[in-house]
């Protein structure tokens, strides 16, 4: 188990994601990692709240740093999401910014991932995985893709 209380297994792998290994983080000493979460929108359902119990518990954690783009800017739990003090970057103030036609979106969030200088970008949604992986070529950050309902 981790310090999140996700089952570990070699090499840091929790539950099908990736968290850098425990020795790797020694050597390196008291280096925060900083994760960058791309979702589409905040609106309800799985991803949102796995999503805020994760970045809760991240919060105060003094190896992981984490701040949530949220590329729609929109969403119910929004709200939910600030007064827990989360760290939540709205890209745009409506629905239609996660439109893959969109490429200011994708030009918005590039400038936002830069300046936060991540070590890992971690999307959600499929807007969020689009522009998260568009906005993130030739950064050289790992990049995680997290669909929980893919669409067919």
């Amino acid at each position: 188990m981790n310090e999140f209380g996700f089952r570990t297994g070699p090499r840091g792998v929790a539950d099908g994601w990736y968290i850098y290994d425990k020795a790797r983080l020694r050597a390196v000493g008291d280096v925060m990692i900083k994760i960058a979460y791309v979702v589409g929108g905040l609106p309800f359902g799985g991803v949102e709240n796995w999503l805020f119990d994760v970045a809760l518990r991240m919060k105060n954690s003094k190896t992981y740093l984490c701040k949530i783009f949220n590329v729609s800017g929109t969403g119910l739990k929004l709200p939910e999401f600030y007064a827990a003090g989360l760290d939540v970057i709205n890209i745009d103030k409506n629905n239609s910014a996660a439109s893959s036609h969109r490429l200011d979106t994708a030009f918005v969030l590039r400038k936002e991932l830069k300046k936060y200088s991540s070590d890992i970008i971690h999307t959600m949604h499929n807007s969020g995985d689009y522009f998260g992986r568009i906005s993130s070529v030739g950064m050289s950050k790992a990049v995680l893709t997290h669909i929980h309902n893919a669409k067919k």
